[in-house]
């Protein structure tokens, strides 16, 4: 359809070539040029357009150097329509692309309250963050606390499936049509951005390298995005918070039993992983053409957005070498050897496992959770599978997976109970578990001769052995000592000068202390004892324990401490679990599991005690008995379990049985029961089990509500 300018444009020539005498050919010649203005006029008119959109949205985005999300947010229509004009304009698809993901948190935009979630701004609100500071550009913005400074959400706040949904379904969209805006960028493109819009000095240039390495994080944060809606996420956030804020919270009971289905692989996972991976691939490609485009550059890159400098050079070639390994690693079906900070030369880490496209499927994260304490610490020796289901198959043992891992890991070594014979001996020990290196809360940092410390404990005495990694030798100084809480370390010194007099086939050394300073003694030196590579002390519980030793002549040391640190928890942890309370009908089938791999738990010993009526009492063995006819009430649920050490430990359920037919969801029963055990908290704010046990009653109908 032709314009009211276009067509006044067209008469005007008309009338021209009709008023002037011409001759034919004339005439002919200046239809064609009609015919090609009008063609012209088409084609430029949208570009002309478009470059307007283009440049107001600049004008709105930049707003002289005030950037916000205001601004961005107010610019989007222009570059759509810009966009809508001439979609090959490769500015005005990067501004697009931009501003798509800016949009998202706009703090102006309506929604209709509840699910599902429409906008960041209804994720935000639903949490309680403050409404002020919400800028990208200068975010203040918080989740709010309660007076003991522990982070509280409102009990209306979305549980993890909704938040999964709204990542999918409104987040991800956004980014692959940000890619679409990019896809559009080609090899010659060129933007500046003058300091006028930025309000600083410098102009910014803006190229392909910059547009590669922009794609490249949208392709990795697109896979991220997929691996998230991959698994199932849905607890309940405001439970489990509530929970942790009334220091109630243990990660095994209300999170891993609560939730059985929790970090298993969807359905829909597989298919979600298979098109992370090859997100993840897309966003390596990228990087790779992003460093190759920047590297190769010859001109003055001092106000490119994004440039390599001399000194960048050798980390970023590191770096490049790392993301290929993992492409490789992906699509090769092998491991990716990767050069680690934290590990001795280099690491491998197998990213075909995790995404399955070796077509044995993505894992179930959840098969490999340790045994967590009520601090959220991990107690020593509980993983399943320290390699991962193979993702990381260097990780053999506990030792080796931490010396991998770039962070500490949360253990802790259980003090065992058991009295040891200070005879320089190390076979009594066996049983007990060791603290590792990387754990040993030391004074000196000269600890690299120590291959492992042990602790154990009886009702009198507090036991300690430390093993170096090479035996005792002549003419060095041994020295240990015992520590008051107060760190004052002159409670007791031992020193031991062993020289040449004395042969270390013949030495060894118990020592026993009871509290004075002189109340100490030695074992005897047996004649034939062979090299010890480890001594034994005892001394009274609390105290701190230390020792080194010294050798003068190379002037080096080694030393190690534990005390009641993080490192050490006071309970032994349990080889088994009764999971989690449960609301039957009148049947139960118990669901013991082992939670030590290393140890085979020999005997199942399930015991239900009936709150009410002592006649009701019933017992169990095997590890998931299948219990009938179960009396209408409460019962107390012991388990104890026995290993193939002779390790004897007790778990505990609370089991409510109704007693009749109607049925109910397990998750409508846990949301019942918790809500009304959050009014049985006593004044020490921790619930015990007579508040349990209120709660339990009044949810089915039992008890009439105090």
């Amino acid at each position: 359809m032709v314009s009211k300018s276009e067509f006044l444009c067209v008469s005007a020539l008309l009338r021209e070539m009709k008023i002037r005498e011409c001759n034919p050919r004339e005439v002919k010649m200046k239809k064609y040029a009609v015919i090609l203005f009008i063609a012209f006029f088409h084609l430029s008119a949208p570009c002309v357009h478009a470059q307007n959109h283009l440049q107001t949205g600049r004008s709105l985005f930049f707003a002289n150097g005030e950037l916000s999300i205001s601004n961005a947010v107010a610019a989007r229509p222009e570059f759509e329509a810009a966009v809508a004009q001439n979609p090959s304009d490769q500015s005005a698809n990067l501004f697009l692309a931009i501003t798509r993901l800016i949009f998202l948190l706009d703090n102006t935009a309506a929604y209709a309250p509840g699910i599902p979630i429409e906008n960041a701004k209804e994720l935000l609100d639903s949490f309680g963050v403050a409404d002020t500071g919400r800028d990208l550009f200068d975010w203040t913005a918080a989740f709010p606390k309660n007076p003991k400074g522990n982070y509280t959400v409102p009990a209306t706040c979305p549980n993890g499936l909704e938040i999964q949904t709204f990542l999918h379904s409104i987040i991800l969209p956004e980014i692959v049509q940000a890619l679409q805006n990019l896809s559009v960028i080609d090899p010659s493109f060129i933007l500046l951005i003058n300091s006028a819009e930025t309000g600083q000095p410098d102009n910014i240039d803006i190229d392909y390298g910059d547009i590669l390495m922009f794609r490249s994080v949208l392709y990795a944060t697109k896979a991220f995005l997929l691996v998230l809606s991959s698994y199932d996420l849905n607890v309940d956030i405001y439970r489990i918070v509530d929970k942790i804020d009334k220091d109630l919270f243990n990660a095994n009971t209300d999170l891993i039993d609560q939730y059985t289905e929790f970090l298993k692989r969807l359905d829909i996972g597989g298919p979600r992983m298979l098109e992370a991976r090859g997100e993840l691939v897309s966003a390596i490609d990228n990087y790779l053409q992003a460093s190759d485009f920047i590297r190769s550059e010859a001109d003055d890159q001092s106000d490119d957005l994004i440039a390599l400098t001399p000194e960048d050079l050798q980390n970023e070639a590191d770096f490049r070498n790392q993301v290929a390994e993992i492409k490789a690693s992906i699509q090769d079906n092998r491991e990716a050897v990767l050069e680690l900070d934290n590990a001795e030369g280099s690491g491998r880490i197998d990213f075909n496992r995790i995404f399955g496209n070796d077509l044995s499927g993505s894992p179930h994260f959840r098969e490999f959770f340790p045994l967590f304490d009520s601090e959220g610490h991990i107690h020593t020796r509980t993983f399943p599978d320290t390699t991962f289901g193979g993702i990381l198959p260097d990780c053999a043992d506990e030792l080796s997976l931490v010396e991998f891992t770039p962070f500490r890991l949360p253990i802790v070594f259980p003090v065992f109970v058991k009295t040891m014979v200070m005879d320089g001996n190390e076979d009594d020990w066996q049983t007990v578990f060791p603290m590792l290196p990387s754990y040993f809360e030391y004074k000196w940092s000269w600890n690299w001769d120590i291959e492992y410390v042990k602790v154990a404990r009886d009702k009198n005495h507090f036991y300690w052995m430390i093993k170096f990694q090479s035996d005792a030798v002549p003419d060095c100084y041994y020295y240990f000592s015992l520590w008051n809480e107060e760190d004052v370390w002159n409670k007791l010194y031992i020193y031991i000068w062993q020289d040449s007099t004395y042969q270390a086939s013949n030495w060894s050394m118990n020592m026993h202390y009871t509290g004075t300073e002189e109340d100490y003694g030695f074992g005897e030196i047996v004649e034939g004892r062979v090299p010890i590579s480890y001594i034994e002390l005892d001394g009274t519980l609390g105290a701190y324990v230390s020792g080194y030793y010294w050798n003068p002549e190379s002037y080096t040391s080694y030393s190690a401490s534990v005390s009641g640190s993080s490192m050490l928890t006071g309970t032994e942890p349990s080889i088994a679990t009764a999971g989690a309370d449960r609301v039957v009908v009148d049947s139960v089938t118990l669901q013991g599991e082992a939670i030590i791999p290393e140890r085979s738990i020999t005997s199942w010993q399930w015991s239900l005690r009936h709150t009410s009526d002592p006649s009701q009492h019933r017992t169990a063995t095997g590890p998931n008995p299948t219990i009938n006819d179960l009396t209408p009430g409460y019962y107390e649920v012991v388990l104890t379990a026995t290993d193939d050490l002779g390790q004897t430990s007790t778990d505990t359920l609370l089991l409510a049985v109704l007693g009749s037919n109607e049925m109910v969801t397990r998750e409508e029963c846990d949301l019942e029961v918790f809500s009304e055990m959050r009014k049985w908290i006593g004044p020490d704010e921790k619930l015990g089990l007579e508040e349990a046990i209120r709660a339990l009653q009044v949810v089915s109908g039992l008890r009439e509500e105090d």
